[in-house]
């Protein structure tokens, strides 16, 4: 024989009878491991393939050059300074160049 669980209407009528307050149903919270399983399950949108025409790409950056003042601290070695450069980085073809200050 199996036994059947109380309707809870029921039981929510009979404890409001005998003076029990009962509260509003609340929301079951969110399971973090569960959430992130679930997360680990969806597919990330793919990305389609940009192919990059080096001949766009010289033409549109030909010219525009990035120019950094940097430092190489060398002090700790003997004889050692603090030098001082100019980088150059050309966004043409991705290339660098050094120059001493």
């Amino acid at each position: 024989m199996c036994k059947k669980g109380v309707n809870p209407d029921v039981k929510a009528e009979w404890l409001e009878s005998q003076g029990i307050e009962i509260s509003k149903a609340e929301d079951v919270p969110v399971d973090p491991y569960v959430e992130k399983e679930h997360w680990k399950k969806i597919q990330p949108p793919r990305r389609q393939k940009v192919r990059e025409d080096p001949l766009r790409r010289f033409l549109e950056y030909d010219g525009k050059v990035l120019a950094f003042n940097v430092v190489w601290d060398n002090r700790d070695a003997e004889n050692g300074e603090l030098g001082e450069y100019k980088l150059f980085y050309f966004l043409q073809d991705d290339t660098i160049s050094v120059k001493v200050v």
